[in-house]
């Protein structure tokens, strides 16, 4: 079974080396966890998609 979930959140004061620091971190912890996503930044805003099997 085929698993996603959306959801958004909003952030303040973040830089761009806590951009980075957040999609390494997210890269190597859901290639472990056998997810993949996208996460999108605009405005203060992060829209966050993931996608997994029920089994990961």
């Amino acid at each position: 079974m085929l698993i996603r979930l959306i959801y958004a959140s909003r952030t303040k004061n973040l830089g761009p080396m806590d951009v980075k620091d957040i999609l390494q971190r997210s890269q190597r912890n859901n290639q472990k966890l056998g997810v993949t996503g996208a996460l999108c930044l605009s405005n203060g805003i992060f829209c966050n998609v993931w996608k997994a099997t029920a089994l990961s």
